[in-house]
């Protein structure tokens, strides 16, 4: 298949063309550097329009980029690869990172002062949504819109997977924190990105390595859900949902793959922003399918934004996971509606932070 011209979202949806585009543009897959790299420039052209600026497994692990990155990388380099973006596709693209400020820092001493973790969670809420805010705006100047952060999980033990990310276990704590983070975040501009719903109390694995499952109680899945009320009521644009099973909400699905995970999200608490997927490409979440079964699973439950990792953006693998989305959509296995509405949450969400920009800059 040959590449699709890059038309700049002009293309009829209904059309053949205009599927295959929407197939693309709902996927975001990661670069692991700060330069284009040929399966990422031939999926914008394709009609991709987000990007994950990511991090190796062992500076994920460590909650610091590695010295050579922390050396070579600049403030120039990032712009002038937002901007590149930008030039491929014929408008802005997303560019998305973890920028946890008291997690995982993807722009290590190029934006703000980096708190320690608990000198950001002695903050008081106005100075957590001043720090939130500048360290946004300084993201949002170099082309950085989309911020995978706060983590809401109430943590309430060791986790290698959210230690040093979350914010305890204390769930007053974590609505007060997680919320004046989002609202920050939101008037800086940022696409800003609460995760991990519904929560994952008590979990004991990682998840990028180990298929498991969370089993809260129903209190337990109710006070779990409390943080992301408020954010949502606090106005965030954009939930991620988790990679693992919660027994208390679907005991057959990642919430990830879940159309009970997203109907909870929707229904009971009234998020009608973008839901974005965890990693499609990590063992609990793809549970033994490929990453193109688990994307068209997604997108059918609902999700709208699917994140896949990894070497999944090397040799064509982005290609199988859009016509696998194409041929969905054809035998009606994905409602055509569904994807579409895919394709307008993420267009909506980045309507609003434009809007938001270009208040803040008159």
């Amino acid at each position: 298949m040959s590449p699709i011209d890059n038309d700049g979202g002009g293309t009829d949806r209904s059309s053949e063309r205009g599927i295959r585009r929407m197939a693309y543009g709902v996927l975001i897959p990661e670069l692991p550097g700060l330069t284009l790299t040929d399966p990422v420039h031939r999926f914008i052209e394709c009609g991709g329009r987000a990007v994950l600026l990511g991090e190796s497994r062992d500076e994920y692990l460590a909650r610091r980029m590695s010295d050579q990155r922390r050396m070579s990388e600049t403030a120039h380099d990032v712009a002038a690869l937002t901007h590149r973006l930008g030039e491929v596709a014929g408008r802005d693209v997303v560019v998305a990172m973890d920028q946890e400020i008291a997690g995982i820092n993807r722009l290590h001493d190029i934006v703000g002062t980096r708190p320690s973790r608990d000198a950001f969670l002695a903050m008081s809420t106005d100075e957590i949504t001043r720090t939130a805010a500048s360290v946004g705006a300084e993201m949002v100047a170099l082309g950085v819109t989309m911020n995978f952060a706060p983590v809401l999980d109430v943590m309430t033990g060791p986790n290698g997977w959210l230690d040093g990310r979350a914010f305890g276990p204390d769930v007053d704590e974590v609505v007060r924190v997680g919320t004046a983070f989002v609202r920050g975040m939101v008037k800086a501009g940022v696409i800003v990105t609460a995760k991990h719903f519904p929560g994952h109390r008590g979990a004991t694995h990682d998840p990028a390595v180990t298929v498991g499952v969370v089993e809260p109680n129903a209190d337990g899945l109710e006070r779990d859900l409390l943080p992301f009320r408020s954010v949502i009521d606090a106005g965030v644009p954009a939930i991620m949902l988790g990679p693992t099973i919660i027994t208390a909400v679907d005991p057959d699905r990642p919430s990830s793959r879940s159309a009970k995970c997203v109907s909870l999200l929707r229904g009971d608490l009234g998020f009608t922003g973008l839901v974005v997927t965890d990693d499609l490409n990590s063992r609990s979440n793809a549970r033994g399918d490929s990453v193109a079964v688990a994307a068209v699973d997604a997108l059918r439950a609902g999700a709208d934004l699917l994140l896949v990792t990894g070497q999944v953006g090397s040799d064509g693998d982005l290609d199988v996971v859009a016509e696998a989305i194409v041929a969905a959509v054809r035998s009606g296995d994905v409602p055509v509606e569904r994807l579409t509405a895919a394709a307008d949450r993420l267009d909506a969400a980045t309507a609003t932070r434009d809007r938001t920009v270009r208040s803040d800059q008159g």
